[in-house]
């Protein structure tokens, strides 16, 4: 039986499960109104994946890693199995506790990763897929097959050595010419609509904006709260929301255009 846990992160667009992973904020409410409004929209087209998001567990601020070569680390490692199989890893691949593959807090995803168990000598290498492990002072979260191999399986945790072979290359969001002049800003999503006057009236109840956004082939209309520079600020003002009873509202990463991007 596995001692590990782990949560499933994925990037912005998407709001905190019961089971503690991400699924879409989409609405389909309607407004209870019909007039026109003067909501302002500014055109923002992210990424669908922001692998250098901050993301936050238990309180603790986490910074992933867009390059990690040659890094190496030590500590104490874990697997998980059930009931983690066949469901969402963070970076959005379906996880199988036979493959190797492991979960790390800041590493980029698909770097390839050694991880030597310190107490036999045994060595494995595996791919990294998810973030965790969020227990203690673990460090890596290994797939059941690559416990078996370093000999680890039954006791269920181990010290270990961690040596990145390979770095993978965290996706960032695009910046457009029209938000380059700007900064990033961290700001609240509180629904995504397809239908513009219901994106219009939440943005009214909580003193928002109105973003135009393209997902997945289609248009979208994005309602953010607040913005700040800093990561902190914008916990603060989740948590101020979802004790409001908006327990979908979820930090996103976003460019807020300069004053020339905007009155051009």
């Amino acid at each position: 039986m596995s001692s590990a846990c782990t949560h499933h992160l994925t990037p912005a667009l998407g709001s905190k499960s019961t089971q503690g992973r991400l699924i879409p904020a989409v609405s389909s409410i309607e407004p209870t109104v019909n007039e026109k409004t003067q909501t302002k929209t500014n055109l923002y087209k992210p990424t669908a994946v922001d692998e250098t998001m901050p993301y936050d567990v238990d309180g603790k601020v986490y910074h992933p890693l867009e390059k990690a070569d040659g890094f190496q680390q030590e500590g104490i490692a874990s697997w998980y199995g059930d009931p983690f199989h066949g469901k969402a890893t963070s970076n959005k691949e379906v996880y199988n506790m036979h493959s190797l593959t492991a979960a790390h807090k800041t590493l980029p995803f698909n770097s390839r990763v050694q991880v030597t168990n310190l107490d036999n000598g045994k060595a494995v290498t595996v791919r990294i897929n998810d973030r965790g492990p969020f227990v203690g002072d673990r460090v890596i979260d290994l797939s059941y097959k690559a416990a078996q191999l370093l000999g680890m399986a039954e006791r269920g945790t181990a010290p270990v050595r961690v040596a990145v072979l390979e770095s993978g290359a965290a996706q960032k969001p695009v910046v457009t010419p029209a938000s380059a002049s700007g900064q990033v800003q961290y700001s609240i999503q509180l629904g995504l609509f397809q239908n513009r006057d219901a994106a219009e009236l939440l943005s009214r109840q909580y003193e928002g904006e109105v973003r135009n956004v393209d997902r997945d082939g289609g248009h979208w209309y994005q309602v953010l709260v607040g913005g700040s520079p800093l990561y902190e600020d914008a916990i603060r003002l989740r948590e101020k929301l979802r004790g409001q009873g908006r327990e979908d509202a979820f930090i996103i990463r976003n460019w807020q255009p300069g004053p020339a991007a905007l009155n051009n």
